[in-house]
């Protein structure tokens, strides 16, 4: 039982990776004949933590429009010959209406022009902004 047990560890915890308890089933079949389906269930059960999975569903639902926008921005890369080379998108998340800024760079300067500029083309001014950027 020990040695059964050994064997289900170090498989499912080998660095290679985790396994779904169908294939470390039959992985631990070929080291030991006599494991059965069964004892590795009970096995999965005790030592492999059950994780949740929400389906998509998102927390927060804003209430109503210009609530919150979301920024991002991004690099184009695939035109030939383009001045700008990286954009700005800008989301309203509760009517999913968007609006896309090209930006020269991404210094203080062009990064706020860009903000301005969808800001205007959005209509509306947001309760909150949430940006999602890499600073460097």
């Amino acid at each position: 039982m020990q040695n059964q047990e050994n064997i289900l560890k170090t498989l499912y915890f080998d660095p290679s990776g985790f396994q779904s308890q169908q294939k470390l089933y039959a992985e631990a079949k070929k080291q030991d004949k006599t494991i059965t389906s069964k004892f590795v269930k009970e096995w999965y059960l005790k030592n492999v933590e059950k994780t949740r999975y929400y389906g998509g569903k998102n927390s927060f639902v804003a209430p109503h429009a210009n609530y919150e926008y979301q920024v991002d921005l991004f690099f184009i890369s695939d035109l030939e010959n383009q001045t700008y080379n990286i954009g700005m998108a800008c989301i309203d998340i509760f009517t999913k209406y968007a609006t896309v800024v090209t930006l020269k760079s991404k210094k203080p300067d062009d990064f706020l022009a860009g903000l301005l500029e969808c800001l205007k083309n959005m209509k509306g001014k947001p309760k909150y902004i949430f940006l999602t950027m890499k600073v460097q």
